[in-house]
């Protein structure tokens, strides 16, 4: 494996001496002189192996220039140089900067940043094991917690808890507020500047909108949410094309990002502390706050892993939701099915091809394959399930 910027100019051949001269590589069967670098007055420095056995990593500020252990086979490193470089830890791997005057250690999947394709170390004291650069924290003004990771590595502005919550209220735009005291994003933000830090002129955060907001809120009552108390403006409708130009949205419904369900145009559960779906959308476990897999049904966690079905699995009625073996996955009814079913995705199971039971004889005719739009709902449904347990993992490491 070559390095590059390495400081070692050359070997000089194969060495005529075939005893321990020490001109030559120390490695036993290699015959090749030792490499060289040049010292700053021009003083030839040596190694004590050739170029192909000389590990990596130098030390160009030291007298000694080299590492002194051989390199491995098919590394560009020592083995010393390839543990980890978290103290204590044994394992070892290929430091990913090969750029010789900047080494940077390896460090093992255990102690390095949990951010996809990141190696740096963790940044100390950080409960998600982040390092400096990526233990960005939630925007939210008083929320201390790491911003949410997405699948494919990249840092939320929010966390875990306010992902999703923080959006422009302009209906169906998907851009970031421009801060946590702000309700619109750039472009959807109040004219002249004016937005909900503003305290000499208070107008309503709807862009269009040229009331007055209410006292100690940010919208007119026009466009104010119909909660009682709550400041904010509600959710909008952005104006269609055919729309005359400056036509004011009409506010439907009358609830705001904080009290309107996630998944619809209803409002969240007020039976369920800090909910953020309907009862509809919500799990139908009490005191689950989890989007449920089908409408009125029960979510990942909780839902018999039978594909359609919306009753509760039978490990998540007890105290400790755990489930100990496959019938504790599945309802009362279909655990007493026991065959005749075909495990897909997550976990849950497809039914019939027909897609329903059999009321007859309560068993399921087994299904093939499935059409593009079947694995595209799927896919979208695991991606759904992934951030409920994660929100789960969450709430539990809080308590």
């Amino acid at each position: 494996m070559s390095v590059p910027n390495s400081p070692y100019l050359s070997d000089s051949g194969f060495s005529e001496a075939l005893t321990d001269d020490p001109r030559k590589c120390q490695i036993v069967g290699c015959y090749k002189r030792h490499a060289y670098a040049r010292a700053p007055k021009g003083l030839k420095v040596y190694s004590d192996f050739c170029t192909k056995h000389t590990c990596g990593r130098v030390y160009p500020e030291q007298s000694q220039y080299y590492c002194i252990f051989p390199r491995v086979a098919n590394s560009a490193y020592c083995s010393h140089h390839r543990t980890c470089g978290q103290e204590g830890c044994e394992e070892q791997g290929e430091p990913l900067t090969l750029d010789l005057s900047d080494f940077k250690p390896f460090y093992c999947r255990k102690h390095r940043c949990a951010v996809l394709g990141c190696q740096e170390p963790p940044k100390a004291g950080d409960r998600e094991r982040r390092c400096e650069l990526h233990a960005v924290r939630c925007r939210v003004q008083g929320c201390s917690r790491s911003a949410y990771t997405h699948d494919d590595g990249r840092v939320d502005h929010y966390c875990l808890l306010h992902y999703g919550t923080q959006r422009c209220l302009y209906r169906d735009c998907t851009r970031q507020t421009l801060g946590s005291s702000f309700s619109f994003c750039h472009v959807h933000n109040p004219p002249n500047g004016s937005n909900d830090q503003d305290k000499d002129s208070n107008p309503c955060s709807l862009r269009g909108c040229n009331k007055s907001a209410e006292p100690n809120a940010h919208a007119c009552s026009i466009h104010l949410c119909s909660v009682r108390g709550c400041p904010k403006p509600t959710v909008i409708y952005a104006p269609s094309s055919s729309d005359p130009p400056n036509t004011i949205a009409t506010p439907y419904p009358p609830l705001c990002s904080s009290h309107i369900c996630l998944d619809c145009d209803k409002p969240r559960n007020s039976a369920t502390i800090n909910a953020e779906y309907c009862s509809a959308h919500e799990c139908g476990l009490v005191a689950c706050r989890s989007r449920a897999l089908d409408k009125g049904g029960h979510c990942s966690r909780h839902a018999c892993s039978v594909m359609g079905c919306l009753r509760a699995k039978q490990g998540a009625l007890s105290s400790s939701f755990l489930t100990v073996d496959r019938e504790r996955e599945r309802c009362e009814v279909h655990a007493r099915v026991g065959s005749g079913v075909e495990g897909i995705g997550s976990g849950r199971i497809r039914a019939s091809s027909f897609g329903a039971v059999n009321a007859g004889t309560g068993g399921f005719v087994r299904r093939y394959g499935g059409s593009g739009a079947d694995d595209e709902a799927l896919r979208v449904r695991m991606q759904r399930n992934r951030f409920s347990d994660d929100l789960e993992r969450l709430y539990r490491s809080e308590r």
